[in-house]
């Protein structure tokens, strides 16, 4: 039992907006620039430096999926910043390579920073959202620690794209119950010195879009019965746009990112195991020998956390049955991926087509103005692990912020939303719904 303090602190009024969009990964970016490009006063709130989330700060390279085969399922504002991102030379984009859209992550923060601005999103950074101020059923500040003390924003509607319901969870929206054992967190690696040419052309005489390296992880499982392998996952290669340099995900830990203390156990352990594994690389294999670590993700990327009981929660047969959904927002087409945490291992199960997405799964029955994308939108463990790839959570960005705006203009709650009228908005911005 912890010892509890109060202290009673003011807030500062930085700002008075439209719309609030708090977190600034791939969901809080498209929905930052949605609501400002569809005439809301916009801020958006971001613990860090720069834009990109998971994206960036998790170094979580692959765009995924934005095509099923040959088939483009994401459009909209999120493929206009893939295809931005692919004319700075910081992404490429060839179904035939690939179903995800690899990229850089430095192009990835400032592309997304010039599209913000150019939106004329008012962008705090350095700013840690620590609670919510409540008006009854609705949210009428959000409350961010920064350099400047304590700040509040005040907002008609705020949209939560924290990752793990962080806004959500502050102003009491029930959370769904986790099933057993969380899916392990990644710290992804930047290597340099690798043999990239080597490892390109494994690709390409294999003929396969998954970046999964199967020899190495078959010769790490072999050599656990020997030495002390850290626990691990795939590897998974990414290029980095650049010879001999390389991003991998390869680490793996089982942990919960919305508790500080467990995520940083978890970050602590995943940084030493990121060096073993190294070390175990470029013993084993010759691609590998010259390696080096040129850098590590700023945090560990979560797969699950918390996930907001919803007005709808997608379940897993809703995917593979395909159900058709009236307030379909978004197309999702990834595989149902779900990692185990106490083996190297993971339960895939490949989709035949791409599924609906419905708006209800982003806002919920006790918030009026709060709308939530992202991975931790409403949704079970099976459907969540084929919903929280970044396509999907960009498309769900997008949907948000026009829908926030939309309820701005229109004086109503989120629960009030004319789908038709979302809907008609979403396409008419290219979505594929």
């Amino acid at each position: 039992m912890c010892e509890e303090i109060s202290v009673t602190r003011p807030f500062r009024i930085v700002g008075k907006y439209d719309v609030a969009v708090c977190g600034g990964g791939s969901s809080g970016i498209m929905a930052a620039i949605a609501a400002a490009r569809s005439g809301a006063k916009t801020a958006l709130i971001e613990q860090y430096g720069f834009l990109g989330g998971t994206a960036t700060a998790g170094m979580v390279t692959p765009m995924t999926d934005f095509y099923k085969g040959s088939t483009r399922i994401t459009g909209g504002l999120p493929f206009e910043f893939a295809e931005a991102l692919a004319r700075a030379g910081g992404a490429s984009i060839d179904p035939e390579v690939s179903h995800a859209i690899p990229f850089d992550q430095e192009l990835y923060k400032y592309t997304a920073q010039i599209m913000a601005e150019q939106a004329g999103v008012h962008l705090y950074l350095h700013s840690c959202i620590t609670d919510v101020i409540m008006r009854q059923r609705r949210i009428s500040h959000v409350c961010f620690a920064c350099k400047s003390g304590n700040c509040a924003i005040e907002a008609c509607q705020f949209i939560d794209c924290t990752g793990d319901a962080d806004v959500a969870f502050a102003a009491g929206v029930p959370m769904l119950e986790r099933e057993n054992g969380l899916q392990p967190m990644t710290l992804w690696l930047k290597l340099g010195g690798v043999d990239t040419d080597f490892l390109e052309a494994e690709a390409r005489a294999n003929k396969s879009k998954r970046k999964q390296i199967r020899r190495i992880h078959e010769k790490l499982n072999e050599l656990s019965r020997s030495v002390d392998v850290p626990q691990f996952g795939g590897p998974w290669v990414f290029t980095a746009f650049h010879p001999g340099i390389i991003n991998l995900n390869i680490t793996r830990r089982a942990a919960d990112s919305a508790d500080g203390a467990d995520f940083t156990r978890a970050e602590l352990l995943l940084r030493k195991d990121a060096h073993t594994l190294l070390h175990l690389l470029k013993s084993n294999f010759a691609e590998f020998r010259e390696a080096y670590i040129l850098d590590t993700a700023v945090q560990a990327a979560s797969r699950e956390s918390r996930r907001i009981r919803g007005v709808y929660t997608v379940r897993e047969s809703d995917i593979t049955n395909r159900v058709r959904f009236e307030d379909s927002i978004a197309l999702g087409g990834h595989c149902i991926d779900v990692h185990h945490a106490g083996d190297s291992e993971q339960s895939v199960a490949f989709l035949d087509a791409p599924y609906q997405i419905p708006y209800r799964c982003m806002i919920t029955n006790e918030i009026d103005n709060l709308i939530v994308a992202g991975r931790c939108v409403s949704a079970d463990r099976p459907a969540q692990a084929t919903m929280r790839v970044q396509a999907c959570c960009m498309a769900e960005g997008q949907a948000a912020g026009c829908a926030a705006a939309l309820c701005v203009k229109e004086g109503t709650g989120v629960r009030d939303v004319r789908i038709g009228e979302l809907r008609s908005i979403l396409k008419n911005d290219g979505a594929l719904l």
